[in-house]
């Protein structure tokens, strides 16, 4: 995930109909629980003016205040719970959608990509490469080349890039790593996904989570 997050834009389309659906089930589920809270507090308001007029108008004005000020700030505590719930939601989906991408067109230019910068991390001539098990399928001899003429074009030095035959990573990504592996760089998603964490909760959240949830909210209005 560079500075402009090119895997994270390519996506975003194709995550937002489940997301859409993901957010009407939630916007339900908070308007269900908002609904309870709204029936609680008109049948504690009822009592609570009941006394109040026992006490005056101007007290009765300030409890209809105090408890309309309760219900706003209940009201946003749920809006901030169910939009975070979303946002969850929408991150996993983001991983999913990664690892569908193993093997597709385009997928080779990505694992350059990572491995590139690996190499460029380390700054080491010599260096080897661990993947998930489907992508070390897909790393050969002719990608790591392509690898190598990259760096060669980025940097001017001439490397040599080779896959390690050690088990394969649990997730998704790449490990570039010197031969004694006292250097390495980490580029599983899960480790580019934190690099860049809130650059990309922040896209989608004004590309994707908060354009969704005013779209239902204004479907309910």
């Amino acid at each position: 995930m560079s500075d402009s997050i090119p895997e994270l834009d390519n996506m975003i389309e194709k995550i937002r109909q489940d997301s859409r659906a993901q957010a009407g089930q939630i916007l339900s589920e908070a308007e269900q629980y908002a609904a309870q809270r709204r029936s609680i507090f008109e049948t504690q308001k009822e009592k609570t003016l009941a006394d109040a007029e026992k006490k005056g108008e101007e007290e009765a004005l300030k409890i209809r205040n105090r408890q309309q000020s309760a219900l706003n700030m209940e009201r946003k505590r749920v809006q901030l719970k169910f939009r975070e719930n979303l946002l969850k939601e929408a991150e996993q989906e983001l991983f999913r959608s990664m690892e569908q991408l193993i093997g597709t067109a385009g997928y080779e230019e990505t694992l350059i990509g990572w491995i590139s910068e690996g190499i460029i991390a380390i700054d080491k001539d010599k260096a080897v490469v661990n993947a998930s098990s489907d992508e070390k399928k897909l790393i050969t001899p002719s990608l790591l080349k392509k690898a190598e003429k990259r760096i060669k074009e980025m940097t001017g030095r001439n490397v040599e890039i080779s896959l390690n035959s050690e088990e394969p990573l649990p997730v998704q990504g790449v490990i570039v790593s010197t031969e004694d592996k006292r250097i390495s760089y980490n580029n599983q998603v899960p480790v580019r996904y934190r690099r860049k964490e809130a650059v990309i909760r922040e896209l989608l959240l004004n590309e994707l989570i908060d354009p969704l949830l005013n779209s239902k909210e204004s479907d309910h209005e």
